[in-house]
């Protein structure tokens, strides 16, 4: 089976017979966003000659235009078939959504009680391992006397030991949580799939890691308990990345068998890539429990880590041909002519995770 589709005719009257006018061209141009022209015909021909297939300017957010889009054909022609492609929609930038964090005076560490020490406080953040301040080491001559060490484990936030609170009584402050790496920006421009065309964005960027709380302080011997260690930080939510930019395309084409002849492609400028933002930043951790008189202080929490700063997206592209699969031919009287690449996003830290700027050019080849 095959498909035929024939414009450049004129009708100059119910009598007059139509008659094929060299020259001119059949206008679609539909009124709503979207691809003009799409073809998926699998095996069956399609020859289409003397039509122009406008498609609107991108409007919503990352949105492009492609005036033609062929899908998965093995025989499609187009003979004096113009192509054009409108404005690519600039990407929006990257958005930041704060965790709610714990009231700072929950984190403060338990203070002893007589010759009790502190009881561990065991911080409440949303993400991530719990924090825990360290216990409060026991008063008095028979009791357990040293201070329990902070949680997670960042290499600090060791328990004060018997003895006496300078130096090592009192209990160690936790280490703060390192912040998250900025997550990386778009590598790629893009990709063709069944559906379309669709721009890199930038990556997300993780949510931070708690801080360690601060070890417990000893307990005295000669009676007092030590304070609890206070609750690590929790660490801030990390941003989104940037959203691509929206693109230009005259004629997409995936895996498909195509042939240009005396045909004119435009495409038209494309739209910037969005722009990552920085995390949030980390709570800084509870402040360390109060002994009883000769009991030592619990240390203080550390830090919660920041969250990552969002990945700058991919500019767009403005192309007359953007193919997978195997190139379209196009003879030496079909002409392209291209807009302006839409420019990166920048990274949440910029410099670092920056997207990369489209392109333009009259043929890409999509890996």
């Amino acid at each position: 089976m095959s498909a035929k589709l024939y414009g450049g005719f004129t009708c100059p009257g119910s009598v007059t017979p139509w008659s094929y006018e060299p020259g001119t061209q059949a206008k679609v141009a539909p009124s709503t966003k979207g691809v003009a022209l799409s073809i998926s015909s699998g095996d069956s021909a399609v020859m289409i000659e003397d039509f122009e297939f406008d498609a609107k300017d991108g409007v919503d957010p990352s949105e492009s235009s492609i005036a033609a889009f062929v899908s998965t054909s093995t025989a499609v022609v187009l003979t004096r078939v113009k192509l054009v492609a409108g404005k690519g929609a600039d990407g929006p930038n990257g958005t930041l959504a704060q965790l709610t964090l714990p009231n700072p005076l929950t984190l403060k560490g338990n203070a002893a009680n007589g010759d009790s020490g502190g009881s561990s406080n065991t911080g409440m953040c949303s993400v991530g391992e719990k924090p825990k301040g360290g216990a409060g080491g026991n008063g008095g001559a028979a009791a357990v006397t040293t201070g329990g060490g902070g949680a997670p484990d960042l290499g600090m936030g060791k328990g004060g030991v018997a003895g006496s609170c300078s130096p090592n009584g009192t209990g160690q402050d936790g280490a703060s949580a390192a912040p998250q790496p900025p997550a990386s920006g778009a590598t790629k421009l893009g990709t063709i799939s069944p559906t379309g065309w669709s721009g890199v964005p930038g990556s997300d960027g993780a949510t931070g890691t708690p801080g360690q709380g601060g070890g417990g302080g000893a307990g005295a011997l000669s009676g007092g308990g030590g304070g609890g260690g206070g609750s690590g930080g929790c660490g801030g939510a990390g941003a989104t990345g940037g959203k691509a930019g929206g693109s230009s395309i005259a004629l997409l084409v995936l895996d498909s068998s195509l042939t240009l002849t005396a045909s004119e492609l435009v495409s038209s400028n494309a739209g910037k890539g969005g722009s990552g933002i920085v995390g949030q930043e980390g709570q800084p951790g509870g402040s360390g429990g109060v002994q009883v008189p000769d009991g030592c202080p619990g240390g203080k929490g550390g830090k919660g880590g920041q969250g990552g700063a969002g990945g700058g997206a991919a500019g767009g592209i403005s192309v007359g041909i953007a193919y997978q699969g195997a190139m379209p031919v196009a003879d030496s009287d079909t002409t392209m002519a291209t807009g302006v690449a839409g420019t990166k996003g920048i990274g949440g830290v910029p410099g670092t995770n920056d997207g990369i700027d489209g392109v333009k050019q009259d043929v890409l080849q999509v890996p």
